[in-house]
């Protein structure tokens, strides 16, 4: 051990020292971004933390850059993993508290999606979004707060988390701001309509599927078609 870890003395002190590596090595595991920069606010320089950021020159620098100085080879070696999407994505713990991957814990089933990212990102560790802890406050309570409407005191996970509740909350680290990803159930009618678009756009060019899909919006306006599509949900007992 040494780096950072040399400037700690006395058992309390080591103890102390210890402790905050095991917070970080946890943090990365639990998906942190590892690529945020230290960077002191304006006025920053007067603060007395600043002379040891100034000796390890830290600013600018990001945790991936200074592992090797905080003289643990298990935290150096957790950011060097984590660091790659694969690996993050596989292994990354589930935000609980269990210390378990996500795949062994609360998102154990293929039908509990428990990150989201945008396509333009998806090679991007940084701007991938977790989900929601399981054992939070539902963030529906907050959303219902705002309606006027009773909350349900529940945690995330025995109450919107369920596929039947629709609703899948994801928060962003760095701004702490909640995306909700809310789903509907596919009825036997609009699987039936589905199918039949996938077959009428097959050998179609851009332009022909472009006019099509705007002759399409226009018919569901079509009174008479919709009225139609109802008689027939009526006929067949309501699916």
């Amino acid at each position: 051990m040494g780096g950072m870890g040399g400037m700690f003395g006395g058992n309390q002190a080591r103890e102390s020292y210890e402790g905050c590596v095991e917070c970080a090595i946890q943090l990365v595991r639990l998906g942190a971004d590892t690529s945020v920069t230290f960077q002191f606010p304006p006025g920053g320089k007067n603060h007395p933390i600043y002379q040891s950021w100034h000796v390890w020159k830290l600013e600018g620098k990001s945790i991936r850059d200074v592992a090797t100085l905080v003289g643990s080879d298990l935290f150096e070696k957790t950011v060097e993993e984590f660091s790659a999407m694969e690996h993050q994505l596989e292994n990354v713990n589930c935000r609980c508290g269990s210390r378990l991957p996500w795949k062994q814990c609360h998102a154990g089933k293929p039908t509990d999606p428990y990150y989201l990212t945008d396509k333009d990102d998806e090679k991007d560790v940084s701007k991938i979004k977790w989900r929601y802890s399981p054992m939070a406050p539902c963030h529906c309570n907050t959303s219902n707060s705002r309606l006027g409407l009773p909350e349900t005191k529940k945690i995330y996970f025995k109450c919107c988390w369920d596929e039947t509740a629709h609703r899948e909350y994801y928060q962003c680290d760095k701004t702490s701001e909640i995306r909700v990803m809310a789903r509907t159930a596919v009825t036997p009618m609009q699987r039936e309509a589905m199918h039949f678009m996938q077959e009428m756009l097959k050998g179609k060019s851009e332009d022909e599927i472009n006019a099509l899909m705007e002759s399409t919006q226009q018919m569901m306006k079509d009174p008479k078609f919709l009225i139609a599509n109802r008689c027939k949900i009526v006929r067949e007992g309501g699916a």
